[in-house]
């Protein structure tokens, strides 16, 4: 279901052409996703039943419709921080339902370490792998709430990722620890990737190829 994915013998293929002739249609598919349950509904060939398109909680963002890298990007002009600092981007984002990470670019990495972690990791709080995946893992004992939130500028619009969600409680070298969900992916180049776990409580992203655009609602359909 990605955008124009491309194939070695058939150039762009979309898969919502399997659909045709069963009821679907639009070319628009959604997933609805609980964060507290894990739980989700995926929708095919229009919007969800209870998605108010007029609802001020529904924000829309224009796709780069010029890609052909099977991903569906926005553009993210900037990230912003609670301590004031703005992070300037203008690059492509990729939004998807995969993996639990935010991925960014190796300067914006190594700003938020520098920033936020390094104190801790000289006191042996935190720790930063740099294997394929640049990651940080914290103790117990780091309050992940002095993170503060993280906002993200897209289209006309910030949306802002919260320290809940930017942190999660895994299991690493035997030992419970926290995950820092914002890594670098040293094979995909720095490439902007937002998983939409990680968004808080329910949220629904409507990935709109009828007018080339992705929708987000965040809260409850009523």
């Amino acid at each position: 279901f990605g955008f124009q994915c491309r194939s070695k013998s058939v150039g762009n293929v979309n898969l919502m052409k399997m659909f045709e002739g069963k009821k679907v249609k639009k070319d628009i598919f959604s997933y609805t996703y609980d964060s507290t349950t894990g739980k989700g509904l995926f929708t095919i060939g229009g919007y969800p039943k209870k998605l108010d398109l007029s609802n001020k909680h529904y924000r829309t963002i224009p796709l780069d419709i010029m890609n052909i890298n099977g991903h569906w990007e926005v553009n993210l002009h900037s990230v912003f921080f609670e301590n004031g600092y703005m992070f300037k981007v203008d690059a492509p984002l990729s939004i998807g339902i995969g993996g639990a990470a935010f991925g960014v670019s190796q300067d914006l990495f190594d700003y938020i370490v520098g920033a936020y972690f390094f104190n801790y990791m000289e006191k042996g709080v935190c720790i930063l792998t740099q294997e394929d995946v640049w990651e940080v893992f914290c103790d117990l004992t780091y309050d992940p709430s002095s993170f503060g939130s993280l906002g993200l500028v897209v289209g006309k619009w910030n949306f802002k990722l919260k320290p809940s969600m930017l942190f999660r409680t895994i299991k690493a070298g035997g030992e419970t620890r926290y995950w820092f969900s914002i890594v670098y992916y040293k094979d995909h180049q720095g490439q902007f990737y937002l998983s939409q776990s990680l968004l808080e409580g329910i949220n629904t992203v409507v990935y709109n190829r009828e007018e080339y655009n992705i929708g987000l609602f965040e809260g409850e359909m009523q």
